[in-house]
Formats: C-alpha cells, sequence, structure tokens
C-alpha cells in the first residue's frame, strides 16, 4: 500500500486497481469467445464472435444445394441470430458485474435503449455543472 494519511483512498485505489484488472480479463476472455447455433433440423450451424460478427458457418448436408434461395436464406439468418442471441446473453453475464442489471437488461434487449439513453442524459443535464447542485 502506498504511504498516506488516508487509508480510505488508497483502499478506493486498490479497489479500482482490482475492479480494472477484472474488466481487462473479461474483456480478453470475451475476445476469444465463439457462440454456436444448429438448426433444428442439422441442416446449418453458424459460429459468431463477441462482436456479433459471423465466423463460421458449417452445413452439414448437402440439402441446401435442393433449397430454395429463400428458405434457405431463412435457414441461415436464423441460426445466426440464434447464436448473436446467445453471444448478447454472454457478453451481459460477463460484464453484468461492472454494470448491475441494467447493463444486462440493456444487453438482452429488455430495456429501450433510446428511453434508457433519455433517461441518462436528462440525469446529467440535472446535475448542470457535474456537483449534483452541491458546492
Amino acid at each position: 500500500m502506498r504511504p498516506s494519511q488516508d487509508p480510505p483512498v488508497d483502499q478506493l485505489l486498490d479497489d479500482l486497481a482490482r475492479t480494472r484488472a477484472k474488466l481487462a480479463e473479461a474483456q480478453r476472455d470475451l475476445a476469444a469467445r465463439r457462440e454456436s447455433a444448429t438448426a433444428e433440423d442439422h441442416l446449418v450451424t453458424a459460429t459468431v464472435g463477441a462482436d456479433g460478427a459471423l465466423v463460421d458457418l458449417t452445413f452439414h448436408t448437402e440439402r441446401y444445394r435442393e433449397m430454395a434461395p429463400a428458405e434457405l436464406a431463412a435457414a441461415i439468418l436464423a441460426v445466426v441470430g440464434r447464436a448473436r442471441t446467445a453471444m448478447s446473453a454472454a457478453v451481459a453475464d460477463a460484464f453484468a458485474p461492472f454494470g448491475g442489471g441494467a447493463l444486462r437488461d440493456l444487453a438482452r434487449g429488455r430495456i429501450d435503449q433510446n428511453a434508457y439513453l433519455e433517461r441518462l442524459t436528462a440525469a446529467v443535464e440535472a446535475r448542470g455543472d457535474g456537483t449534483g447542485g452541491r458546492r
């Protein structure tokens, strides 16, 4: 611990350092994470990265060659969507300790993003000069 006349400040700084280390670890873990979803008929599997980008698409049968383009597109979109939903939940769970339940609900689509940002902006503006009304 650093020499100080105010041990609570040192404790807060140590807590902040631990939190930053845990956040960096969560970010590293997510960077390597993948989520996959497979169609119920096992036609196709989609895999996405932490950012939701498609990183792999695997066809398990040759049946896709006989499908109408719209039918194939629907099958692909469905599994990509399910993989992205799973990844969104994983990201929300990984960062929930740093942002509470609101972050998890926002990531899972349970909170209207626009309304949330409007409330957040209003709260910041209500503080005015950043003192929150304190002088």
